[in-house]
């Protein structure tokens, strides 16, 4: 039993080896496997390719390098179908991170700081930037034409689950109502955000299941991290002279709200997007699926 599992271990590290995509992080290429049993969203997928491009713009100070939805998913999709993509996955990377080579010092750094800010980030930035939430709410509702509301009535944040010297990971269950005046759809769900830190380059991971799911949503996204880190060189133990930029913390400290909040707006969009044969707006029509 043992030698099989070496043997699919190894199957596994290879497959991942022969289907990984590179993307440039800041000249550097970086090979990214996609989470085993899902697909990327490509232009093949047009409807949900949109989805994927809207989200995409939602946040411009993050790249989204890929949007990943399960094999089954993307063949109902093929398919004319209209799936509802319960599990999802989401590659991006923040364009103005302040050190272009980060070392295993500075990725230390990083953690603590999002440690320290991560049970009271959101009611501290929206203290500083109130707007900032409603800001992104007349976006989504600009870029999908609808009369958009959004609701978010529980939060529950965790302490982080995984934390090595190149991989750090947190988790969070929260429960979003989406509504047009005609459809509502109420979801309880999980996500799970890692940090990962390949050849010196941050990048972002987020997995998004049915709350129900937090332990495959953690395993899945953990899995996906390490078949990462072993298909590029590790990261130098020490970070370049870092350029003088005030109040890093500070920066770190917003930059983890926005991704909470980035969060929030992405299940909004989803549930919105995703809802089955909806109907034509009608004055006196108020349904939930």
């Amino acid at each position: 039993m043992k030698r099989l599992r070496e043997i699919l271990l190894i199957f596994v590290c290879l497959s991942s080896s022969v289907y990984a995509e590179k993307f440039k992080v800041w000249e550097t290429e970086i090979e990214v496997p996609p989470p085993a049993g899902f697909v990327r969203v490509t232009p093949d997928l047009p409807r949900v390719y949109q989805m994927a491009e809207m989200l995409a713009k939602a946040d411009p100070k993050f790249e989204q390098l890929g949007f990943y939805i399960t094999e089954e998913d993307a063949a109902a999709a093929r398919a004319g179908e209209s799936p509802e993509i319960r599990r999802k996955f989401f590659l991006r990377l923040m364009k103005n991170m302040a050190q272009p080579i980060t070392g295993d010092d500075r990725f230390q750094e990083i953690q603590e700081n999002t440690r320290a800010n991560n049970d009271p980030v959101i009611e501290d930035f929206r203290s500083r930037d109130p707007k900032f939430y409603d800001r992104i709410v007349e976006q989504v509702k600009q870029e999908t034409g609808s009369d958009l509301d959004l609701k978010f009535s529980q939060f529950i944040p965790f302490k982080e689950h995984h934390a090595s010297s190149n991989i750090f990971s947190f988790s969070m269950l929260f429960e979003g109502t989406v509504s047009d005046g005609v459809r509502s759809r109420t979801e309880f769900q999980s996500c799970t955000t890692t940090f990962l830190n390949p050849a010196g380059k941050v990048i972002y991971l987020y997995c998004y299941a049915p709350h129900d799911e937090l332990a495959w949503n953690r395993e899945a996204s953990l899995e996906w991290a390490q078949a990462i880190m072993k298909v590029n060189p590790a990261a130098p133990e020490k970070s370049p002279e870092k350029p003088q930029i005030p109040d890093e913390k500070q920066l770190q400290s917003n930059a983890v709200a926005k991704i909470l909040l980035g969060i929030l707006l992405v299940t909004a969009m989803l549930l919105y997007l995703f809802r089955r044969n909806r109907p034509q707006k009608t004055a006196t029509q108020n349904e939930s699926p």
